[in-house]
């Protein structure tokens, strides 16, 4: 029982840090909140299924929330097409 118990409490944890957020709506939520333009950028969900757009997406969810200043100069590199 408490080998099941250890294993939960692990999958628990390692879902909870597990994958980054690469969901298109949540970036364009997240420039909107930082008074950034979203232009390039498909909002949706899948991002359109563009891979280059949700690597772009990841970026933006993990910058945008912390520092607004910093998102046009950290993601850039990844969110070519995207404009600020």
């Amino acid at each position: 029982m408490k080998r099941l118990m250890a294993a939960v409490v692990m999958a628990v944890g390692l879902a909870a840090c597990g994958g980054e957020n690469n969901n298109c709506r949540d970036a364009c939520a997240a420039l909107s909140s930082c008074n950034l333009q979203s232009g390039g950028i498909n909002c949706s969900d899948n991002c359109g299924d563009e891979e280059n757009l949700r690597a772009c997406a990841e970026c933006i969810n993990r910058v945008a929330p912390d520092t607004c200043n910093s998102v046009a100069v950290e993601c850039a590199p990844v969110c070519g097409g995207v404009q600020f």
